[in-house]
């Protein structure tokens, strides 16, 4: 007879929040000196070219490509059951995901000018908060 097991979610830990902080606060990804290319989050290997890449605090200005809305709650959000998401494409070249903050979806539109912030993601395995970047309509 087998025995069920109820999964543990999934959650960030404390060793891997501190090893992902750079990524988080600063907008710290790559960059590949040998073919110039800039990746986010940041590669251990240049996926262009093969090469080493270096560290690169991207300046966290950029556009938005796409929007998508999240109507699900979420918890230690306060309640905000409506959340703006957006592939941002970086001034430097990477896109990545993030959530637009002060600004509601219908104000939002794709080639919009947004700029980096560190606001609170979620809550970490210990309790205390964990917090990151989001993206704000450039001013």
């Amino acid at each position: 007879m087998t025995q069920m097991t109820t999964a543990r979610p999934v959650v960030a830990g404390p060793a891997r929040a501190w090893r992902t902080r750079a990524a988080r606060y600063a907008l710290t990804g790559s960059h590949c000196r040998q073919c110039q290319a800039y990746a986010f989050p940041p590669a251990r290997r240049c996926l262009q070219c093969d090469g080493t890449p270096e560290p690169h605090a991207f300046s966290g200005q950029g556009r938005i490509v796409c929007l998508a809305e999240d109507h699900s709650p979420l918890a230690g959000h306060g309640g905000r059951s409506r959340r703006p998401f957006a592939m941002i494409a970086l001034k430097e070249g990477p896109v990545l995901m993030a959530e637009i903050v002060d600004a509601e979806y219908e104000e939002l539109s794709p080639d919009q000018p947004v700029e980096m912030v560190v606001r609170k993601w979620r809550p970490e395995q210990s309790g205390l908060p964990l917090y990151g970047f989001k993206f704000k309509v450039a001013s």
